[in-house]
């Protein structure tokens, strides 16, 4: 879970910079996939 909890530090950090948020959204979208796809926990 460290990978996705630090994601989720990120996201919360940014809450209030959506086009910072805008600009990394893509990247984890598909480092939450690899992470769910590949057990990565």
């Amino acid at each position: 879970m460290g990978v996705l909890n630090t994601l989720d530090t990120i996201v919360s950090c940014m809450g209030d910079k959506p086009e910072i948020l805008a600009q990394i959204e893509q990247s984890i979208f598909e480092i939450i996939a690899v992470v769910l796809r590949d057990g990565i926990l």
